[in-house]
C-alpha cells in the first residue's frame, strides 16, 4: 500500500470524491449513475467556464457515439440531484445553443490516501464500470457468467496496460510547473462596461505572477490571441509553449468584485488549483497581488515581491481611472494620458499610474503626436516619481533606461538601468526588447539577437518583437535570416507596416531593388525617407529627389526628420549633404541617432572620418566598418 493523491471537489454543501466515485451532501450520499458522476467531475473541474456540448460529449463518452439528447438527460439528472429548481440554475447554467457552465466556485483539494492504483476518470475505470454493470445482469455461478467474468478480467488487465503511462502520471501527482500563461479573464458580470476592469485585472495579474523567481510567464500581447478561443487548454499551452495555464472570470457579487481563478495543467487540462476572491472596490487594486500569491503557493513556488503601499490605492476613483488608462493605452489612444493624469490627481502616491503616464508619453512622442522633447521630459519626471515612491520598481527602472537611451543619449546610464532592472523583472518582454536595441547600438549585435529572442520567448505572437528580431539579423548583416523572420512575422499579420519596411531594406542589401520598392510602397501611402532612399539606390533619381524635396519642406515646418533627409542624400551618394543633415539630426536628438552603428544603410559613410566623429559626438563607441 502506498499513499497517492486524488482530487476532491468542494462546492456549497457538496463533496465530490473522484477516487471513491461519490457525491456527498452534508455528509449524506447522493445517488448518481457513473456517467452522471463523470459529467459532474468535468463541469466542476472547469467551473465558471462555458463548455461546448461537443466538448462535453467527447470528454464523458470519449470512445462512443452519443446523441446530444443523452447529454441533456444526464444534465437534468444532475440538476435534480443537486437540488436545482425548475427554471433556476444555481449550479448548472444552460448557455443557449452552446453548452453548459458550472456556476459555483469550486475548491479542489488533493488528498493522500492508501491505495494501490489511483482510480481517476481514465479509460480503465470506464471499462471496469462497464464490465461490472454487465456482470450484474448475469446469474452467479452460470457457465456464461464464468466466461464473461474471465473476459472482464482480461479486458481490465488490457486496459490497465494500455493506460499505464497515464496511471503512472496520476500516481506521481502534480508536476512542478515553471512556464505559465495567464489567459484573458472573462467578464461574466453581464455588463460590458466592466471590460476595462477585466482587462486591467488580467494585465496586472500577469505582471505580479511574472515576479516569481524561476517562472517564465507569457506576455499580454500573445495571450490576447486566445481571448474567446475555442481551442482546448492543451492546444493553447502547446501554441504558447507553457506547462500551466491560468483562467479567471469576474462575476457580479452584490456590489462587490468576485473573481474566480483556476490553475490548469497545460498537458492534461487537469485543474491543479482553484480559488474565489471577493473584495470591495476599495480593495480591488491589491487583488492581482493576492491572486499571484495564492497561485504561487499552490504550485510550491516562492513569491519574491511584497505588496508595497505605493502599488495599491484605496481610492476607488483613482483605481478606476488607472484601469481606463490601461485600456486606452493598449488601444494606443491618447485618451490614456488624461486618465493617468486624473488618477494621479486623486492619489499622488499611486506608482502604477506614473508608469502608465510615462509609457503613454513615450509612444505618443514616437508617433509624433507630441514633440519628442516634451515626451522625454514628461516621461522622465513620471518615472522618477514612481521610483521615489518605490525605489525597487523594476518596470519603472526599465522604462527610465529606455528614456535615457532614446531621448537623452545617456548610453552608460541606459545600459545600467536596463541590466539591473531585467534581473528583477526577467519576464518583462519589452525590457528584453529594449535591451536588445541598446546592445545593437553598442555594436554588440550577437548579444542583441539573443536579447530579442528572449523577448520573443516571452511574447511569441508580438508583431513588434517579431519585426525587431528580423531587424536584429538585418543589423548583423544576416539578410537571409532577417528576410525569413520578417516573412514569418507577416504570416501572422500581412498588414504589419514595420515588417514591410524592414523587408524592403533587406531586399535592397541583397540586390532586389524592385522588390524592395514594392514592399516599402505597400506599407503606406506616405512618401517617407526609406522610400526615397530605395528610389535612390535603384537609380530612380528623379523620384528620389521628389521625395527629398517633400521631406525638406516637412522639416522646415516641424524641424523633425533630419536623419531621413540625410539618408536620401546618402542613397544619392551626396556625402557632404548627408553629413550636414546628420549633424542637424544630432542636435535635434533624432530618435534614429542611437542606432548609427547598427543600420547598414550608413555603411557607405563609415569609412569617412566625419562618421566616426559624429558617432563619438552622439556618445556612442565607434564600431569599425569591418565589424
Amino acid at each position: 500500500m502506498s499513499a497517492a493523491p486524488s482530487p476532491v471537489y468542494l462546492f456549497g454543501p457538496f463533496r465530490l470524491d473522484t477516487r471513491e466515485g461519490t457525491l456527498l451532501k452534508d455528509g449524506q450520499l447522493v445517488p448518481l449513475t457513473p456517467k452522471a458522476l463523470d459529467l459532474l467531475v468535468v463541469l466542476a473541474r472547469q467551473s465558471g467556464q462555458i463548455l461546448e456540448k461537443d466538448e462535453l460529449l467527447k470528454q464523458v463518452w470519449p470512445d462512443a457515439f452519443v446523441e446530444e439528447g443523452n447529454l441533456t438527460v444526464h444534465i437534468s439528472a444532475l440538476r435534480k440531484a443537486l437540488g436545482d429548481g425548475a427554471g433556476e440554475s444555481a449550479y448548472i447554467e444552460t448557455i443557449p445553443r452552446r453548452g453548459y457552465r458550472f456556476c459555483l466556485p469550486v475548491e479542489e483539494v488533493w488528498e493522500e490516501r492508501p491505495t494501490l492504483v489511483v482510480e481517476r476518470r481514465t479509460e480503465t475505470r470506464i471499462i471496469q464500470q462497464e464490465v461490472e454493470e454487465s456482470a450484474l445482469g448475469l446469474r452467479v455461478g452460470s457457465r456464461r457468467g464464468m466466461w464473461m467474468a474471465a473476459a472482464a478480467g482480461l479486458l481490465l488487465v488490457a486496459a490497465i496496460a494500455w493506460n499505464w503511462d497515464r496511471i503512472g502520471a496520476l500516481i506521481a501527482g502534480p508536476q512542478r510547473i515553471g512556464s505559465i500563461a495567464v489567459l484573458p479573464f472573462e467578464n461574466l458580470t453581464g455588463n460590458a462596461a466592466n471590460d476595462y476592469i477585466v482587462e486591467g485585472l488580467t494585465e496586472s495579474t500577469i505582471t505580479e505572477v511574472g515576479k516569481t523567481p524561476g517562472w517564465t510567464v507569457i506576455a499580454r500581447n500573445s495571450v490576447l490571441r486566445f481571448q474567446g478561443s475555442k481551442q482546448s487548454i492543451p492546444q493553447i499551452a502547446s501554441a504558447l509553449g507553457v506547462q500551466g495555464v491560468v483562467e479567471g472570470a469576474l462575476l457580479d457579487a452584490r456590489g462587490q468584485l468576485r473573481v474566480n481563478v483556476k490553475f490548469v495543467d497545460g498537458q492534461s487540462a487537469r485543474t491543479l488549483w482553484t480559488a474565489s476572491f471577493e473584495r470591495s472596490h476599495d480593495e480591488a487594486s491589491g487583488l492581482p497581488w493576492e491572486i499571484a500569491r495564492e497561485l504561487v503557493r499552490s504550485a510550491g513556488g516562492q513569491q519574491s515581491n511584497t505588496k508595497p503601499a505605493g502599488h495599491v490605492t484605496h481610492n476607488v476613483e483613482a483605481h478606476r481611472l488607472y484601469l481606463q488608462g490601461r485600456y486606452y493605452s493598449n488601444l494606443r489612444r491618447q485618451q490614456a494620458l488624461e486618465n493617468y493624469e486624473q488618477a494621479i490627481a486623486r492619489d499622488p502616491d499611486y506608482a502604477p499610474a506614473y508608469l502608465g503616464l510615462a509609457e503613454t508619453c513615450i509612444w505618443l512622442g514616437g508617433r509624433g503626436i507630441i514633440p519628442g522633447s516634451e515626451a522625454g521630459t514628461r516621461a522622465r519626471a513620471a518615472l522618477q516619481k514612481a521610483l521615489e515612491i518605490d525605489p525597487e520598481y523594476a518596470e519603472a527602472r526599465l522604462l527610465l533606461g529606455l528614456v535615457k537611451f532614446q531621448f537623452d543619449f545617456d548610453f552608460v546610464g541606459a545600459g545600467k538601468d536596463l541590466e539591473i532592472a531585467l534581473l528583477k523583472a526577467p519576464n518583462y518582454a519589452n525590457g528584453h526588447q529594449w535591451y536588445g536595441a541598446y546592445l545593437q547600438a553598442m555594436g554588440r549585435f550577437e548579444e542583441g539577437i539573443h536579447a530579442v529572442e528572449s523577448a520573443q520567448r516571452l511574447d511569441p505572437f508580438s508583431l513588434p518583437i517579431g519585426a525587431d528580431l528580423g531587424r536584429a539579423h538585418y543589423f548583423s548583416r544576416r539578410y537571409d535570416r532577417a528576410i525569413q523572420q520578417l516573412q514569418k512575422t507577416l504570416g501572422i499579420d500581412p498588414k504589419f507596416i514595420q515588417a514591410h519596411y524592414l523587408l524592403g531594406l533587406c531586399y535592397l542589401e541583397t540586390g532586389r531593388a524592385e522588390e524592395a520598392i514594392r514592399e516599402i510602397e505597400s506599407a503606406t501611402d506616405f512618401r517617407g525617407a526609406w522610400l526615397g532612399y530605395a528610389y535612390a539606390r535603384s537609380g530612380r533619381t528623379k523620384d528620389a529627389r521628389q521625395v527629398l524635396n517633400d521631406r525638406i519642406a516637412e522639416w522646415e515646418r516641424s524641424h523633425t526628420g533630419a536623419a531621413g533627409i540625410a539618408l536620401i542624400y546618402a542613397g544619392l551618394q551626396d556625402r557632404n549633404s548627408a553629413f550636414q543633415w546628420l549633424e542637424k539630426a544630432r542636435v535635434e536628438k533624432d530618435a534614429s541617432m542611437p542606432l548609427l552603428n547598427a543600420y547598414p544603410y550608413w555603411d557607405s559613410l563609415r569609412t569617412d572620418p566625419r562618421f566616426k566623429l559624429l558617432v563619438e559626438r552622439v556618445g556612442l563607441p565607434f564600431v569599425e566598418p569591418s565589424s
